[in-house]
């Protein structure tokens, strides 16, 4: 083999050594792929792909059509800048709710502002049933809070209050787009 072809399954195999341990120690680490290590992840992939098909395969042309509400985006290049960009775009590495739901508790904050700002990102309505003002005006400590619901886990944000037990427990009930939370008896 060439020198440059060595050169190139050198540093090829450098990228996805570098993938892989980004990867084990992301997921590792978070236990999931969270909204800061996903662009990552897609920006890696992409490069390793680009990278081995620049070094090992040359020249190769790649095309590419995406279908948007305002038309089509047709894309085409040579080699490594083509499947660096198929993968970059067509990568579906995405956190998303799906079939759970995360967000971020702001330090600080009081649980009524809280309960309405996540409400509020998923075009919902909070009705607070039996909660006196020290409840709602409890303060928070930061914190990221996931749960398989957005009910279940606007049920979890009690636990997220400065002072332990701030906030009596509570049903969250969702009709629509209207969250009742109430006081439990």
């Amino acid at each position: 083999m060439a020198t440059q072809l060595w050169i190139g399954f050198g540093f090829l195999a450098l990228l996805v050594i570098f993938f892989i341990f980004v990867c084990v120690v992301g997921l590792l680490l978070e236990r999931k792929i969270t909204r800061d290590l996903a662009p990552v992840l897609r920006f890696l992939m992409a490069l390793c792909a680009g990278f081995s098909a620049w070094f090992i395969a040359g020249g190769i042309t790649v095309e590419m059509h995406l279908k948007s509400q305002n038309g089509t985006l047709a894309v085409s290049a040579v080699s490594g800048f083509g499947l660096f960009f198929l993968v970059w775009m067509g990568s579906k590495l995405t956190p998303g709710l799906g079939p759970g739901v995360s967000f971020t508790i702001v330090d600080g904050w009081t649980f009524q502002e809280t309960v309405d700002t996540v409400l509020k990102a998923a075009n919902g309505l909070a009705d607070y049933d039996g909660f006196d003002s020290n409840e709602l005006s409890a303060r928070m400590n930061g914190r990221e809070i996931s749960a398989n619901s957005m009910s279940e886990g606007i049920g979890l944000v009690r636990l997220a209050t400065s002072k332990t037990n701030a906030i009596r427990a509570y049903d969250v009930v969702r009709k629509d787009s209207v969250f009742h939370l109430k006081i439990k008896k």
